[in-house]
């Protein structure tokens, strides 16, 4: 996790992420980019397509962690931006139609030549109409509309098109070919709309990405009540490394205390649903709040939301639960307003074995354990008396 955020306007953001605007052009700049697999060799220069008519495509294959300079990519964070070298000696400037760019990972480490990758793929630029320059031994950089999650355990195929192209000067990309390196490396190109007619082995050594950290983005956190249920709803966009989340709770001014616990799902930029019911709670005004924790320990706090858990209308006794029971069991009990209470247990012939409760109690919703530990196994009865009200239920002890 390296922020947990949220993007509703009415809930407090826990921590700010970085905010990226995607243009819909290619901004170039001379930068060096996080990561990336430069070498400064190469037997032969690729100038496909930024530099070719138009109707042409490509796909390049780069193996597991080979973009790992200078360090590797972690895993699970997204590419929002992409490089090209220019070798010494080329220069451009060119407008392009309909540009695309396209990624997908796999466990592949090869494509078959003159066919494009066949899985599914995302993607992640497209500009009708967009210009594009470069300056000779500078990173060409590309800015994605959508930014893409990365594994750098996965392969990462990146294919780019154009259907038309305008414009006199080429620009080159270095690359290596197949029997120089040792490496599998296959690209094709293809007419509008990319059907592939040739290929080539070649491995393209000059490829940088920028990625920023996926966040544990929480899009929602609500709850609503149910009787003497608060039934906690909440929902993140992203996740990295998230062990999971504590459920707090405070009354009035009270320290926060932790009621529960529900396992994240570690690293996704799929939408996650949770939930979390937190039950038999006494009438009044609650706070609630998420405590997202990493796998290594670290932590972030959402924001509050207040719940008020309203007195009941009338007079009621629940049944025990568990029941069969051994050796406790808890009872609940509603009261409409103050009053003397007295609940006590019985054996299946009428004496009383407990008293529970015996004394004035506050309107609201109430829990009492019972322990039956030294008790033989049997049917009981328990009788709740206040004000005016009786009433009486069984359980029973199975030992």
């Amino acid at each position: 996790m390296k922020y947990f955020t949220n993007l509703f306007h009415n809930l407090p953001l826990i921590k700010l992420i970085p905010i990226l605007i995607f243009f819909f052009s290619l901004i170039i700049e001379a930068q060096t980019p996080q990561y990336y697999n430069y070498q400064n060799v190469g037997s032969s220069i690729n100038s496909f397509p930024f530099g070719q008519s138009g109707g042409k495509s490509v796909d390049w294959l780069f193996l597991p962690q080979e973009i790992n300079q200078p360090t590797v990519p972690p895993t699970g964070d997204l590419i929002v931006k992409i490089y090209f070298f220019i070798p010494a000696g080329y220069t451009a400037t060119r407008t392009f139609t309909d540009l695309v760019v396209m990624m997908a990972q796999d466990t592949t480490t090869s494509l078959v030549s003159g066919q494009f990758y066949s899985g599914a793929m995302d993607t992640v630029y497209y500009s009708q109409n967009a210009s594009l320059s470069a300056v000779e031994l500078t990173w060409m950089g590309i800015e994605l509309n959508t930014a893409y999650p990365y594994d750098p355990s996965k392969s990462l195929i990146l294919r780019v098109g154009q259907c038309a192209s305008t414009g006199s000067v080429v620009m080159r990309i270095l690359q290596n070919s197949l029997s120089n390196t040792g490496l599998r490396r296959v690209w094709s190109v293809g007419g509008c709309p990319f059907t592939p007619y040739a290929g080539g082995d070649f491995s393209i050594v000059n490829f940088g990405i920028d990625v920023i950290p996926v966040p544990v983005e929480l899009i929602s956190f609500s709850a609503t009540t149910d009787n003497r249920n608060v039934n906690l709803n909440w929902a993140t966009a992203t996740e990295t490394n998230n062990s999971g989340f504590e459920i707090e709770r405070r009354y009035d001014k009270t320290d926060w205390l932790e009621i529960g616990f529900v396992p994240g799902h570690g690293t996704t930029t799929e939408k996650q649903n949770y939930s979390y019911i937190d039950q038999n709670v006494n009438a009044g005004i609650y706070s609630y709040r998420l405590k997202q924790v990493d796998f290594d320990g670290t932590f972030e706090y959402s924001n509050e939301i207040l719940v008020n858990v309203t007195a009941p209308l009338e007079f009621t006794l629940d049944q025990n639960y568990p029941n069969p029971f051994n050796p406790s069991t808890t009872i609940n009990y509603s009261i409409p307003n103050s009053s003397f209470v007295q609940l006590i247990v019985y054996n299946s012939i009428g004496q009383e074995i407990a008293t529970l409760v015996n004394e004035l109690i506050e309107g609201g919703n109430h829990s009492v354990d019972f322990d039956a530990s030294n008790l033989p196994s049997g049917i009981y009865l328990y009788k709740l008396q206040a004000g005016s009200f009786v009433e009486t239920k069984k359980m029973i002890l199975m030992k």
